[in-house]
């Protein structure tokens, strides 16, 4: 190897070291958004609530961070130093939304000025999540299992349907509980889409049927319905189900 060829190795070598510098120094000063929990391409219905992971300490957050393309929040609050927690509910299979996070403040006084978060509402079993995401739901499963009479028997799965309990995501609201039921099973045709007036009837049939028999498992194990949030993933029928709980409005 002749002095030409290893000076322009040496120079080679010095040049990726510093890009790798910069890029790990871009890493550190730099506040970002590192990671979603779940990722937008595995988020799956019944989860209450999606984490946000920065680059750097968080500072306050308020609802005035927070905004979605549908009436889907529940609220905003910090994780802990690096992760801001996104409250949802009442999201729909195969449905898209948006979450924008708007003028988030790092501890250091750096700004985001708005992150982006878009998914698609997906089916998804547990063992098609990442092991981040299967981690968050065990660690939110498991939180207050000594004193939810839920965890005792919930959730609740059949080759039909599933029945998931999840708690509030913020400590200081007066929000019960929230049950979900999810069908396990699409309606016949392309996108989930019915593929005959017959077949529609079928699925809107099965729907009565499975969302009965899970209402029923809840009352044979002595739930009072009335007391928590209902969510029934799938957007059809709702009305001819119970509601649960339904906040009191107060007259203004």
């Amino acid at each position: 190897m002749n002095k030409s060829t290893i000076r322009f190795v040496i120079i080679t070598v010095i040049g990726i070291l510093a890009l790798i510098g910069l890029y790990f120094t871009w890493q550190i000063s730099t506040f970002r958004v590192t990671s979603t929990t779940p990722k937008n391409n595995e988020v799956t219905a019944g989860i209450n609530s999606i984490d946000f992971n920065f680059s750097q300490s968080v500072g306050d957050v308020s609802g005035d961070n927070l905004s979605a393309s549908a009436q889907i929040l529940t609220g905003i609050s910090k994780k802990d130093a690096k992760t801001v927690t996104v409250g949802v509910q009442n999201l729909v299979i195969n449905k898209e939304y948006t979450i924008t996070l708007k003028n988030i403040r790092s501890e250091k006084g750096d700004t985001i000025s708005e992150y982006t978060y878009k998914f698609k509402v997906k089916n998804l079993d547990f063992s098609e999540l990442s092991e981040a995401e299967r981690k968050r739901q065990l660690d939110n499963t498991d939180k207050g299992n000594y004193d939810n009479p839920l965890a005792a028997f919930l959730p609740h799965e059949t080759t039909q349907y599933k029945i998931t309990y999840t708690e509030p995501v913020l400590e200081s609201t007066e929000l019960p509980d929230t049950i979900t039921i999810t069908m396990k099973f699409f309606e016949p045709g392309s996108n989930a889409a019915p593929a005959t007036p017959a077949q529609k009837q079928t699925y809107l049939n099965d729907i009565r049927k499975y969302r009965t028999e899970a209402l029923n498992y809840l009352k044979d194990k002595g739930v009072d319905i009335n007391k928590y949030v209902m969510v029934y993933t799938e957007p059809d029928l709702r009305n001819e189900f119970p509601k649960g709980y339904v906040p009191v409005q107060e007259n203004e």
